[in-house]
């Protein structure tokens, strides 16, 4: 952690004495850099999911998926209007 800061401290240190020029030239290859170093790295998002319910008479399910923090959709029956013979 020490060496990490030191070691960013010397760079910047050099960073003030060059020319707009050279400072770019240093900010491009540190951003190469980075993104190289993170090419490799995972990208996970949590996506919660919707539950249904297809053909039930009773929605327990959705009522227990809900109850979880689940977003649920509408029971697929016939009961609820849905036609499983268009």
């Amino acid at each position: 952690m020490i060496s990490q800061a030191w070691t960013q401290h010397e760079n910047d240190r050099k960073l003030i004495s060059l020319s707009p020029k050279e400072v770019f030239e240093v900010l491009q290859v540190q951003c190469l850099q980075d993104i190289e170093k993170r090419l490799n790295e995972a990208f996970v998002r949590a996506v919660k999911p919707l539950v249904s319910e297809v053909y039930a008479h009773t929605q327990r399910v959705s009522k227990e998926a809900s109850r979880r923090g689940h977003k649920t959709g509408t029971a697929l029956s016939l009961e609820t209007g849905f036609n499983f013979l268009l």
